[in-house]
């Protein structure tokens, strides 16, 4: 697992007190990696160039809130997995700044004023989920499997590709698939070759 103090993590809020604040709640924590962003359209422009490991974004904005600002970052297929945390100073009674940022991709959900313990474990629990999606993603795309009708030799044993080649069975599942061999010798060849082998060397 990746380091978490390591991550890059883009903050969005346009009060500049609130974004000095989290950045430093950020650094107490250990998080190295943070760019601050007073406006949407700034950090849209900005995952062009670099796409963070996640996102921390206000809800409350001009020209563009944190709930258009989630629907815009899922809608783009190289962004859609990055985790956004929404953060609001709305009253938790009401539901719906809940069920509008969950409706609109984000994964998580902070309440003003931020608490630092809150903060870093939301974090944490945002980017373990992410990460191990992607290593799931990446053993998922090295594995590859045999499917359908295979025609084999009745005499060699052969496996006829589908190119028409005729292939050694090793030679074949090796080409498609993450197998390695290692050779062994089952009980029946060992009866069946391997003894008589064997006694007729000792009979020499």
């Amino acid at each position: 697992m990746r380091n978490y103090t390591d991550a890059r993590i883009y903050v969005l809020d346009n009060d500049q007190y609130n974004l000095l604040l989290i950045n430093e709640l950020l650094k107490e924590a250990g998080f190295r990696n943070t760019q601050e962003f007073l406006k949407a359209e700034s950090l849209l422009r900005k995952l062009g160039e670099d796409i963070p490991d996640i996102i921390l974004s206000d809800i409350m904005m001009p020209e563009m809130n944190g709930y258009q600002l989630c629907e815009k970052v899922k809608s783009v297929k190289e962004w859609r997995n990055v985790p956004i945390i929404m953060i609001t100073a709305a009253d938790m009674h009401n539901s719906e700044p809940l069920r509008q940022s969950f409706e609109a991709g984000a994964s998580d959900f902070l309440k003003k004023p931020i608490d630092e313990i809150e903060l870093v474990m939301r974090i944490k629990n945002a980017l373990k989920v992410e990460w191990q999606r992607q290593e799931l993603q990446k053993a998922l795309s090295e594995v590859k499997t045999l499917q359908g009708l295979l025609p084999i030799c009745s005499y060699c044993k052969k496996i006829r590709d589908d190119k028409n080649y005729w292939q050694e069975i090793e030679s074949y599942i090796a080409s498609h698939s993450s197998a390695e061999f290692s050779h062994s010798i089952c009980p029946d060849c060992m009866e069946k070759h391997i003894k008589p082998q064997m006694e007729e060397l000792e009979g020499e």
